[in-house]
């Protein structure tokens, strides 16, 4: 489980780095990272203990996918306007998710679940099944008064 230190963290984008450490992780100059700035497509964090420019974990993320569409042939621009688009679907899949997740395991170290639960009829769960050698994904239903069984949950797929 995520310790509430590190859950208050990333739930409040106080993880930062610095411009350099950005332009480094991206491959976008500080030049670039600069102007982007100036015209509002990011937001630096500053504040009176540090004179640097700092962004935050949101800010990180449109620099990669701005970034992103820019390597795929988009305009500025256009790359900006996907990228803000990204981020709010982004921002109510992280919602959705953070009001339904419910835990994570690993079953025979072969399979990732992940339950969600918290849904309107609260009468079953949603079970989000990985296999972590091939990479598929499967999902499973179930009563809430049942205990989970991976074997019974990938015989249903």
């Amino acid at each position: 489980m995520i310790g509430a230190n590190v859950r208050h963290l990333l739930d409040n984008n106080h993880l930062v780095i610095g411009i350099g450490e950005l332009a480094e992780m991206t491959g976008v100059t500080t030049r670039q990272l600069r102007y982007w700035e100036s015209k509002e497509f990011i937001e630096s964090i500053q504040n009176e203990h540090h004179a640097a420019r700092s962004f935050n974990l949101v800010n990180i993320l449109k620099v990669e996918l701005i970034k992103g569409y820019l390597d795929e042939g988009f305009t500025l621009k256009k790359a900006v306007e996907k990228a803000q688009n990204q981020m709010i679907l982004i921002a109510n899949a992280k919602k959705i998710f953070n009001d339904s997740f419910k835990s994570v395991n690993i079953f025979e170290e072969s399979h990732t679940v992940i339950s969600l639960g918290n849904f309107e009829t609260q009468a079953e769960t949603i079970y989000l099944i990985r296999e972590n050698k091939t990479g598929k994904s499967y999902y499973h239903i179930q009563a809430n008064d049942e205990r989970f069984n991976l074997t019974k949950a990938l015989a249903n797929k």
